[in-house]
């Protein structure tokens, strides 16, 4: 069985000594099974709010509740105990080996040793069990950041721009990771400034600006809305003697622009885009490449940061 959890932040407000506020009254609700993402530009609040999450800084006013229990100094200890956090960048004992900076932590956290292996395992750091921490790759110690963070299965697992450093497979992998421990009934939450990397791999995106939650956006919301199906499609073809390539091109392909007599521009949805792909191929106009670029959270980023430029002026 699927264990519940959720965790609320009420009219949560933070600022670095009376200054300008750095959250303004934060009023959010998070879920088991879910992953969520804090996008927002530098500044936004999003680590200030990791932070508070983790009890390094306290907020000014307001309330953290979990399985609504309130948060407070007397059970503050059993809290964090629940907590797995993954920092942007984690300074590690340099000069020991990766198994014992983890053994290390997970006596830190009151956790024992056994699946220490399959923890590394997970995170493609098996075979680099025995090296010493100032001998890995930049990539590498991001992997061995994000193994101490889930130590003990954590209930609510917090990552901060957790792919800085990973490569494909990486990201691959942590979302992999990160799927399966919210399956168990876990709580994930991240930031990151990779917003193509998190369309399809997260169930909602929060957005922040100047300290403030101002758009919520489930992604299933965007899966079934037409005007989000959309990508922006660059194809570019290779050389051709074919003298009425651009009659061809404007009567066959209407959703597309020619920039020039080569690279072809536009916004489609996939059924156009294998249609295209086919059409071109019988035409014999050989496709030399294609880019496609999903740019939804993006544009609502932009949209909703330029509007709010708009009504703070």
């Amino acid at each position: 069985m699927v264990e519940k959890n959720n965790l609320e932040l009420k009219n949560i407000n933070f600022s670095y000594k009376k200054k300008s506020p750095i959250l303004n009254n934060i009023n959010t609700k998070f879920n088991s099974g879910e992953i969520i993402a804090l996008l927002g530009i530098n500044g936004s609040g999003k680590t200030t709010l990791f932070k508070i999450l983790t009890g390094i800084y306290k907020a000014d006013n307001g309330s953290i509740l979990y399985n609504n229990d309130e948060i407070n100094e007397k059970n503050i200890l059993n809290f964090k105990a629940l907590l797995g956090f993954m920092p942007e960048y984690l300074q590690l004992y340099k000069n020991m080996t990766v198994t014992d900076v983890l053994k290390l932590l997970s006596s830190l956290k009151g956790y024992d040793n056994s699946n220490i292996e399959e923890i590394l395992d997970s995170v493609y750091l098996l075979e680099h069990a025995n090296k010493k921490v100032k001998t890995l790759s930049k990539g590498m110690k991001q992997r061995l950041n994000l193994a101490q963070a889930i130590i003990g299965d954590p209930k609510i697992i917090l990552f901060d721009e957790p792919s800085n450093g990973f490569d494909c497979s990486s990201i691959t992998m942590f979302y992999k990771i990160l799927r399966q421990m919210v399956s168990k009934g876990a709580i994930a939450l991240l930031s990151s400034h990779h917003l193509t990397e998190i369309y399809g791999n997260v169930d909602k995106v929060l957005i922040l600006s100047n300290g403030s939650i101002i758009k919520e956006i489930c992604i299933d919301n965007l899966n079934y809305d037409a005007n989000f199906l959309y990508k922006n499609i660059t194809i570019i073809l290779d050389e051709t003697n074919n003298k009425n390539l651009y009659n061809i091109i404007t009567q066959k392909f209407k959703e597309l622009s020619i920039k020039n007599e080569l690279v072809l521009t536009g916004r489609v949805n996939n059924k156009i885009i294998i249609d295209l792909i086919v059409d071109l191929t019988k035409l014999n106009l050989k496709i030399k490449d294609i880019r496609i670029e999903n740019k939804i959270l993006e544009d609502i980023l932009i949209k909703l940061s330029w509007k709010l430029k708009i009504y703070t002026k």
